[in-house]
């Protein structure tokens, strides 16, 4: 076990599916724990199964309020540059990417 995730690299596999300490099952996420997304090779140590498990963990909640301001936004009739502003207020490394990809549509 990893003394510092309680993760068994060796029941990592390269589709970044394994169990962690409070998960019942392969991708299963319980107790507030994510599974890497990103692919993670078996015997991977503590540092790589972090930075996976976080940029997930940050990717995955950065789309899902990038998806609920779309939403939200063209339902109040929301340009996406509006869109963008009010991301700014609520999270700033959310918003200055949503802002480089609203410069680009």
């Amino acid at each position: 076990m990893s003394p510092v995730l309680g993760v068994d690299p060796a029941l990592m596999t390269t589709t970044g599916a394994g169990v962690i300490a409070g998960q019942g099952s392969a991708g299963a996420a319980t107790a507030g724990l994510a599974t890497p997304l990103l692919p993670v090779p078996a015997g991977a140590d503590d540092v790589s199964l972090l930075a996976a498990t976080q940029f997930s963990t940050h990717a995955a909640d950065l789309l899902l309020k990038v998806a609920t301001g779309f939403v939200n936004g063209a339902a109040s009739g929301s340009t996406l540059a509006e869109v963008a502003a009010a991301f700014t207020a609520q999270d700033g490394e959310g918003a200055a990417r949503i802002s480089t990809v609203s410069k680009k549509v």
